[in-house]
């Protein structure tokens, strides 16, 4: 029994189909999210994100790999921290509030974009669309509204607690 039920249930096509696109996902939504947090630092006046080459889409400047593999296989995860020197803001309470809001921000932008994304393939196609397409959408907005509302949670390391 031990064998079929791995090889029927979690190494289904359709499992490992779940997994695949959930490793996209965390290909585009991790950077994004950690980007968003630089970027929200160096535009308040902290540029030590933008020298360690923090401000980058590339995934690799951004993934700790247990984290990755357990966003992969969970849907919840972590990635490296980027590092914010809050004596660099003018206000650096507030700078580190939005610095900090910056990163679900950007998880519900990118949530909301690809709920519009999947209206418009949806209706374009007459609703006949690619289900690979649309299952990848509805991974991509479940994973970031997850990830961003699990983020605002206010508890360190989580970004509510600097909100807060």
């Amino acid at each position: 029994m031990g064998w079929c039920y791995l090889l029927n249930g979690l190494l289904s096509p359709a499992v490992i189909v779940q997994y695949l696109l959930r490793a996209v996902v965390v290909l585009i939504t991790i950077p994004f999210h950690e980007s968003a947090h630089a970027l929200a630092s160096h535009l308040l006046g902290d540029d030590t994100a933008v020298h360690a080459g923090r401000l980058s889409m590339n995934p690799l400047r951004h993934f700790d790999p247990l984290g990755a593999l357990c966003m992969i296989a969970a849907g919840v995860g972590w990635a490296k921290p980027v590092g914010i020197n809050p004596t660099r803001f003018k206000n650096p309470k507030r700078g580190m509030a939005v610095s900090a809001a910056a990163g679900p921000l950007s998880n519900f932008l990118l949530a909301y974009a690809a709920m519009l994304l999947y209206k418009v393939v949806y209706y374009a196609c007459g609703g006949a669309a690619p289900q690979l397409v649309l299952d990848f959408l509805y991974v991509l907005i479940s994973m970031n509204i997850s990830l961003g509302v699990f983020n605002l949670i206010p508890v360190p390391p989580f970004d509510g607690s600097r909100i807060v």
